[in-house]
């Protein structure tokens, strides 16, 4: 049997955790391993449990960096979480191309364990 991909949820809104915690619940090959709402709890909590993969929101209140201070500092400790930077604004996502540099992958925000599971899956080619 195929070991289960790990997967942590950061988003400053608590109601999109608990959103993909379910989704990821719901895909029997992936466990969700945690999930938290500030850069700092996210920096901890990823560096300490290593993940396979980071779901990270683009946009956290007003803030556009957060996501990129998340992903700059994993770079730069050589975290080797695969990281999928998603926002629920296609128009965000265009606007913030540098940053498609930083993570594994970018996506629209899944809204199905189908969308979930093909973003997932696509990091991890057989």
């Amino acid at each position: 049997m195929k070991a289960k991909i790990g997967i942590f949820v950061a988003d400053d809104r608590e109601v999109n955790r608990n959103g993909l915690q379910r989704l990821i619940e719901s895909v029997p090959n992936f466990e969700y391993v945690g999930g938290a709402g500030t850069v700092t709890q996210v920096l901890e909590q990823v560096c300490s449990l290593t993940p396979d993969v980071l779901l990270l929101d683009m946009k956290w209140g007003a803030s556009q960096s957060a996501g990129e201070r998340v992903l700059l500092k994993l770079r730069d400790e050589r975290v080797p979480t695969k990281t999928v930077l998603y926002s629920s604004n296609p128009a965000l996502l265009v606007e913030q191309e540098r940053l498609r540099g930083l993570a594994d992958a970018v996506a629209i925000s899944p809204y199905s364990r189908d969308e979930l599971a093909s973003i997932v899956d696509a990091l991890f080619p057989a």
